[in-house]
Order: C-alpha cells, then sequence, then structure tokens
C-alpha cells in the first residue's frame, strides 16, 4: 500500500488516468460530496471485491484519509495486489 499525497492525486484526476477510484464512506456521505469512482462504503470492500477491476492501480479515499488507509493496507496484504494506493486527504481537498 502507498500513499498518495493531494498534489499526487490531483495529477491523476486532471490527467484522467485510467485507474479504478474506490470511496469508503457511506452511501449518504458519498451522494453529498464525491469525486467521482466507485462508492463502496468501508465494510463492504472485501466481501465485494469482484467490483473492483484489480488490472488497474486501486485508489482508495475517504473523508479524512484514516478509513482508506486502513482498507488499502487490509486489501493489499490480504491479496498481495501491489497497485493499492491511498490518499493521505479527504475527499473534500479536492471539491472546489
Amino acid at each position: 500500500m502507498q500513499k498518495l499525497k493531494k498534489e499526487e492525486f490531483q495529477k491523476i484526476l486532471d490527467t484522467k488516468q485510467d485507474v479504478e477510484i474506490i470511496d469508503v464512506r457511506e452511501e449518504y456521505e458519498y451522494e453529498e460530496l464525491n469525486i467521482g469512482g466507485k462508492n463502496i462504503p468501508l465494510n463492504e470492500v472485501m466481501k465485494n471485491l469482484d467490483k473492483i477491476n484489480t488490472n488497474k492501480p486501486i485508489i482508495f479515499c475517504c473523508n479524512s484519509g484514516r478509513k482508506s488507509a486502513a482498507i488499502a493496507h487490509t486489501l493489499a496484504k490480504k491479496t498481495g495486489l501491489e497497485n493499492v494506493f491511498t490518499v493521505e486527504v479527504g475527499v473534500s481537498a479536492f471539491v472546489s
């Protein structure tokens, strides 16, 4: 699991790189404010691995970066995937 700084993730968004963005916040939080990607709440990620394209870099995001870091670490450890990232800041940092 690797951490992305705000600037690194912003570049990925700006250049529309082919990545899998997973927002692990609850559905109501995602509906209120999101940066795109798929919404799979934290407690459902491991049960829904079939909904995640593991052939692309996987980037997890949340409100603060803590929950996304936890699930990114867990996913990388349990699956052996090396293309797993977390964004160090919350999604609100990317909405103007």
